[in-house]
């Protein structure tokens, strides 16, 4: 199986000159707008919220640009804190790592969206208890189509990706199934595969929905000493499993018709 993989998208962490020029500026304005939050004064408190929203969208792109670096050491780390008993989680955690383009692909969009959905939520809500009133007097409609479609996009975006790069893992499978793999434990392993590229996506989202909350409540306290900090981690956390289910059919879908198909036929083409 190894030998089927690309082993050359290990080499990929490495980022680009464009990517480091594009990392250091995003972290140069995200640097300024932290600042620039600690300093609003106490009648601009609006104005520090729409600070906060921009804080969160330029922390995620961040993560993205910086996902060569970043993503696959994420991954690496929280999964061998998991034991490693099962030989369908051995595989998908080695699958995983193997192909670190697609993992990047996949996880830095479905962050991108938990981590604008955490970061609205929490600033929303901080606002309002701080106001006694709603932070905006939007229709709920119109703020979820506001988010709404970018979220989907990045649910989709990850899915397709997954999807493109599955159909040709046929000869992995066909290997697998020579080898005495159940179809149950092929199941098992594409379920777990989907699991790593979400637990990912919501640890690096729910980094930056969590430090753009924590930098606007910092700067609260200086005004309203008795504010709570509050992070709603409940809508995140169905977009994550939105996105959980659109990356488990694309994987699962080419499996299944792997496995539908002869081992020798599979492996000799």
């Amino acid at each position: 199986i190894a030998v089927l993989r690309d082993e050359n998208n290990l080499k990929q962490k490495k980022m680009s000159i464009a990517r480091w020029i594009i990392f250091s500026i995003l972290v140069i304005i995200s640097i300024g707008l932290i600042v620039d939050i600690q300093n609003i004064s106490k009648n601009n408190l609006l104005v520090e919220g729409l600070a906060g929203l921009y804080l969160a969208i330029f922390l995620l792109s961040i993560i993205s640009a910086a996902g060569p670096i970043i993503i696959p050491n994420t991954l690496r780390f929280w999964t061998l804190l998991i034991p490693r008993k099962l030989t369908s989680w051995f595989i998908a955690q080695k699958s995983c790592l193997s192909k670190a383009s697609q993992s990047q692909a996949t996880v830095a969009p479905l962050a991108v969206a938990i981590g604008l959905v955490a970061a609205y939520i929490g600033l929303t809500t901080l606002f309002a208890s701080i106001l006694d009133k709603p932070f905006s007097d939007d229709p709920l409609w119109v703020t979820a189509i506001f988010f709404g479609s970018p979220i989907l996009l990045a649910a989709v975006s990850s899915s397709m990706t997954i999807l493109l790069s599955n159909r040709y893992r046929g000869p992995e499978y066909a290997l697998l199934r020579a080898s005495g793999t159940s179809s149950k434990n092929i199941i098992s392993l594409v379920f777990f595969e989907s699991a790593i590229y979400t637990i990912t996506a919501i640890i690096l989202g729910f980094l930056g929905g969590f430090i753009t909350i924590f930098t606007t409540w910092l700067s609260f306290q200086r005004y309203i000493h008795e504010v709570s900090f509050l992070f709603d981690p409940i809508p995140a956390l169905v977009v994550a499993l939105f996105g959980f289910i659109l990356i488990l059919i694309s994987i699962l879908v080419p499996a299944l018709f792997s496995m539908r198909k002869s081992i020798i036929s599979t492996l000799s083409n």
